[in-house]
């Protein structure tokens, strides 16, 4: 036995002089799986936007933020190599947080949601 989901309609109608019920029930339950399935397509893309918003920002701010220091520190070079081994680091950062996102991304099935 199957339990399945459904929408039911009814109105009271006369009749040879007796009042009598049509009742129409639709099933509706493949529609609910698919607002299902879009909700948790949702909140996926929400989670990867978030982290978009968020978490690349501050490894991106670390690698902006030094570039006029290095540019004025063109006479130190061990000063200059020093920030750039951070830039390094950040940028290996913000590549991971990148493959993070690449990953979530590819749990998004879109198509796979069309009904059509």
């Amino acid at each position: 036995m199957e339990i399945i989901h459904v929408d039911i309609q009814s109105t009271n109608i006369q009749y040879k002089d007796k009042t009598a019920w049509v009742i129409l029930a639709s099933d509706i339950s493949e529609r609910l799986n698919y607002i299902r399935a879009v909700e948790e397509q949702h909140e996926k893309l929400k989670q990867i936007s978030s982290t978009n918003s968020h978490v690349i920002r501050a490894p991106l701010a670390k690698i902006v933020g030094p570039i006029p220091l290095i540019n004025d520190s063109s006479e130190n070079v061990a000063e200059r190599h020093k920030m750039l081994g951070y830039l390094l680091s950040d940028a290996n950062e913000l590549d991971e947080v990148i493959n993070i996102i690449n990953e979530k991304t590819n749990t998004v099935e879109i198509n796979s949601l069309m009904p059509f």
